[in-house]
């Protein structure tokens, strides 16, 4: 007997979570959908992520960047290839390398050398 599973992990679209933060992020201009623009007239393809800098901060809907918000995991996808299973012990997935730098500018230095150094 053959079976074929759908294992995929559950499109992510801002506009119908239904945690009310990425609508009302959204409607109050404050995050903005990621858009591939389609070519020759084709349809754009808009997968439901937020546009995002290489640092993790959304893209408001005037095209300015919103630095009081990082975004990470599902929310990214489109713009960014966020694979949950990245985070499997003992790889060196660009997400996770994502992640640190992320973290290296989001924490101060000194919170971030001793929880380092904390056993």
């Amino acid at each position: 007997m053959d079976v074929l599973v759908d294992a995929r992990v559950h499109a992510f679209d801002a506009e119908r979570d239904m945690a009310a933060v990425y609508p009302n992020l959204l409607r109050r201009g404050l995050v903005r959908k990621w858009t591939n623009p389609g070519l020759d007239g084709e349809p754009d393809f808009v997968p439901g992520g937020l546009d995002l800098t290489r640092g993790f901060h959304p893209v408001r809907a005037d095209g300015r960047v919103e630095e009081r918000i990082t975004v990470l995991g599902p929310p990214s996808e489109g713009v960014m290839y966020h694979q949950i299973g990245a985070l499997r012990p003992n790889k060196d997935h660009h997400v996770i390398r994502d992640i640190l730098a992320w973290m290296n500018v989001f924490l101060p230095h000194e919170a971030a050398s001793a929880a380092g150094t904390e056993s």
